[in-house]
């Protein structure tokens, strides 16, 4: 494998692009009936494939959940046009999803759950307080949020959260993913490549790929060797590990032009089947990374 040191002017770009994406409330509009065609996407956030049901992707946005398929079309899932910055579908409980993020009236919303797949939200914790932009979820109920504002919090029972010390982990931190079967180990995907933490994110450790800023990372539910993250300043920048994420490898088949990964779904069902999104694109590949298709581009 064969990485180029990031520069500092690079980190800086990528600061920006997440500021762009993340800074202001998400817009109001007449969209956002679950049956009504999701034609417009605006800043994906996040996207997760359906642990129930292979052929859906869900799509975090700057204006509300997207689900679908390239070949199906789009729908919004509800009337909540919120800025979700931090979105998770629960590993095993169909229609069970948290998030955080930005009403559409501004300010922050704290940590929120839906039992409905994502058509009404319950503020579950520390409402007005924080947005988490890094979450992540472990079976069967231990959930990882950073707050924008800072802030390492987690919770063991999925509804009381408490801040981890969190010593070590280098900020900005872009996304957060934990080992399946393993609740106490957390990986990082960060400005400064990948850090791990073995105790539920009270301290933090470099692990791999240091040095290169990591924008996005998530493990094959049915295979914890299997990862996958996005190394920004490599070539190509989509990389593959099959030992857990200590080494990585260049998939051979390169993102389309201008798609920078700022995240990644895997299919828990089939780990060779992966999607990357960045912007308003998202490109599939059902070969572990060897090619890739867009499935959805343009704004």
């Amino acid at each position: 494998m064969t990485m180029t040191k990031a520069t500092p002017i690079l980190v800086s770009c990528l600061l920006a692009a997440l500021a762009l994406a993340g800074c202001s409330s998400a817009p109001t509009g007449a969209n956002g009936a679950a049956t009504s065609p999701a034609s417009t996407f605006v800043h994906i956030h996040s996207v997760a494939v359906d642990p129930a049901d292979s052929d859906t992707l869900w799509v975090a946005t700057h204006r509300g959940i997207i689900t679908g398929s390239g070949d199906a079309g789009w729908s919004y899932t509800g009337d909540d046009l919120s800025d979700y910055m931090g979105f998770s579908l629960h590993p095993t409980e169909a229609g069970v999803a948290y998030s955080s993020g930005h009403p559409t009236t501004g300010g922050n919303q704290g940590i929120r759950k839906s039992v409905d797949g994502a058509k009404t939200w319950t503020t579950i914790a520390l409402p007005g307080k924080v947005d988490c932009h890094a979450m992540t979820i472990s079976a069967p109920n231990t959930i990882y949020c950073l707050n924008s504002g800072g802030g390492l919090y987690r919770s063991t029972n999925g509804a009381d959260f408490s801040l981890a010390a969190a010593t070590g982990l280098t900020i900005p931190t872009f996304a957060f993913a934990t080992v399946p079967g393993e609740p106490t180990t957390l990986l990082a995907a960060t400005a400064k490549g990948i850090q791990r933490s073995v105790d539920r994110g009270e301290t933090w450790s470099n692990y791999s790929a240091v040095g290169l800023p990591t924008t996005s990372l998530t493990f094959a539910a049915n295979n914890p060797s299997i990862a996958y993250a996005y190394f920004a300043g490599s070539n190509p920048g989509m990389q593959m590990s099959m030992d857990g994420g200590m080494t990585w490898h260049a998939t051979s088949g390169k993102l389309p032009v201008g798609l920078t990964a700022y995240s990644i779904g895997v299919d828990p069902q089939t780990p060779n089947i992966v999607y990357a999104a960045g912007g308003t694109t998202i490109a599939k590949s059902t070969d572990g990374g060897a090619s890739w298709a867009v499935i959805r581009s343009g704004s």
